[in-house]
């Protein structure tokens, strides 16, 4: 398995946003967002994003609890931190 990074950004069009940006600019990152992905393309993307609601919810939760996701992450980092009101 490979090392993933799980990015948290607070806007559906950041993550697409930032998605775009990456398969554009290092098109050897598999990137994938949390909320539409399965099992799999978890599995095998380098950077996962998500909205805070999205890990703390429903598929994208249990996406994150599998073992398999949550042994490979090796970083999380916390995109416009500044605005989350609350954890």
């Amino acid at each position: 398995m490979i090392p993933q990074i799980l990015i948290i950004m607070p806007l559906v069009a950041m993550v697409s946003e930032a998605i775009k940006n990456v398969k554009l600019l290092l098109p050897m990152v598999s990137a994938v967002h949390l909320t539409g992905a399965t099992i799999e393309d978890a599995k095998c993307a380098a950077l996962i994003f998500s909205s805070p609601e999205a890990i703390l919810r429903g598929a994208g939760r249990l996406l994150l609890e599998t073992k398999t996701v949550a042994d490979n992450i090796r970083a999380i980092f916390v995109d416009e931190f500044h605005i989350i009101t609350q954890w």
